[in-house]
């Protein structure tokens, strides 16, 4: 997280303001950095990370934990009762449905508190208060009590790999990772050996990469396992930042192969999620990137949602209404941010919330069909709240309905053209439903 200082000046009765970079914190707890707060005398900034507090002297710029104890005495029995009370009154009050998707929400109380009372730990209470919620058959719900113990994190060399030889052997290097930085000439086919000289024979290399995120550690590399050992200083990322790794690799070779099997005619777009982020990006590629195809695949596979569907939509509802031209330039249409060509997209059970709805809607308003498995059937309006000892709980507490009055909850979008990927396909790098797309596409634009 980057810190910045902010000096207001008013001139004319207009505040200008110039950010100033101060630092930046790194945080590699699920969490985040969270509570910021700046102390009365303005020279130390307090915030906490990963369950624990720290303090920033912000004339030095680096950070401290911060240690303190106190005595605080707990009935535990009483506390789980509140707590599973509390999460239950919750639901009570506030879930979109006052009928319970037909549940008798009381009885629910009466069958599970008295497990309560013999609960012994917040995890065994944390599947007893999922457990109730889990009889709601609701998505959008959740129950997250404060974390007892610090979170470890594992650092990781943006690699995959199996063992030969009773070493890891490389199977890929993921592009931009932490070895494929620089000087760094780690290459498919070769052996990881060592970390920090830790020999890696039948050994785990996470064993030596615990808590090792954004640090530096020395890697012994093989070309054959016999061979000369070659060792590269590389820090290790966190399992997040190699998962975004493998996702851009994902989605570069959905590009190649669309790119491939329509000979340069679509162009492909995966929408990640339904926030500004995906949609921004959509709009630069859509716009520029394949602003000469003549078709596009979009794919909101694995779309865990958000709430930017009408974005999309707007956005293809949009029609070119005159065009202009000067003597030597191609002519184009107004307004500019326009789409009338054809797009297909792809869904699969994975496909979930806000990225259920959006397929909906592109089907609803004629934009386009839509191929591959049906979504996943949990759509409801929710939010985060807090508990009265922090512990996080969401709440479904708003109903999203079709058009024709169905609710979108439990009852997923079905695909125009249904297309399974088969299991063999991970394991060979295909992609049916991908193909599928490509070829529906490509008879659309003939018959134009």
């Amino acid at each position: 997280m980057d810190f910045y200082k902010i000096n207001l000046k008013k001139k004319n009765g207009v505040y200008d303001y110039t950010p100033k970079f101060l630092f930046k914190v790194s945080n590699s707890g699920r969490r985040g950095i969270s509570n910021i707060s700046l102390s009365e005398d303005g020279k130390f900034l307090y915030y906490i990370s990963n369950n624990r507090l720290f303090s920033i002297n912000l004339s030095k710029k680096s950070p401290e934990p911060v240690s303190f104890s106190f005595n605080l005495k707990i009935d535990k029995k009483k506390y789980y009762k509140e707590l599973f009370n509390a999460a239950w009154l919750m639901l009570h009050d506030y879930f979109y449905d006052p009928g319970y998707h037909g549940l008798n929400w009381n009885n629910e109380k009466k069958k599970y508190e008295p497990l309560v009372d013999k609960t012994g730990d917040i995890n065994t209470l944390t599947d007893i208060v999922y457990d109730m919620i889990g009889d709601l058959n609701a998505s959008h719900t959740g129950f997250y009590p404060p974390d007892e113990d610090e979170q470890q994190t594992y650092g990781d060399l943006g690699i995959d790999y199996t063992v030969k030889n009773h070493y890891p052997y490389i199977t890929k290097v993921y592009s931009k990772g932490p070895c494929d930085k620089g000087n760094i000439n780690i290459e498919k086919g070769e052996y990881i050996v060592s970390i920090d000289n830790h020999d890696l024979k039948d050994r785990d290399p996470s064993e030596f990469l615990l808590n090792k995120v954004n640090k530096k550690v020395t890697v012994g590399v093989r070309k054959y396992i016999k061979g000369e050992t070659r060792e590269y200083t590389i820090v290790p990322v966190s399992p997040w930042t190699t998962y975004n790794l493998m996702y851009n690799d994902w989605v570069k070779r959905r590009e190649r192969l669309v790119d491939s099997l329509s000979h340069g005619e679509l162009g492909y777009i995966h929408i990640r999620g339904m926030g500004n982020s995906s949609y921004y990006k959509f709009l630069n590629e859509i716009l520029f990137k394949y602003s000469n195809k003549k078709g596009l695949v979009l794919d909101v596979r694995g779309n865990g949602g958000g709430f930017s569907h009408d974005y999309y939509i707007t956005f293809f509802m949009k029609k070119p209404y005159m065009y202009m031209k000067d003597r030597y330039e191609k002519k184009y249409a107004t307004p500019l941010l326009t789409w009338a060509k054809p797009v297909d997209l792809l869904i699969n059970e994975k496909s979930f919330s806000n990225a259920e709805m959006f397929p909906y809607s592109f089907r609803h308003m004629g934009i386009g069909k839509l191929i591959g498995v049906p979504t996943a059937g949990g759509v409801i309006g929710t939010y985060g709240t807090k508990l009265f000892d922090g512990t996080g709980f969401r709440l479904p507490e708003q109903s999203i309905m079709r058009y024709n009055g169905v609710n979108f909850e439990n009852h997923a979008v079905q695909p125009d053209i249904y297309v399974e990927n088969p299991p063999e396909d991970l394991l060979y790098n295909r992609d049916t439903q991908l193909v599928k797309a490509v070829e529906y596409l490509m008879s659309q634009i003939k018959e134009q």
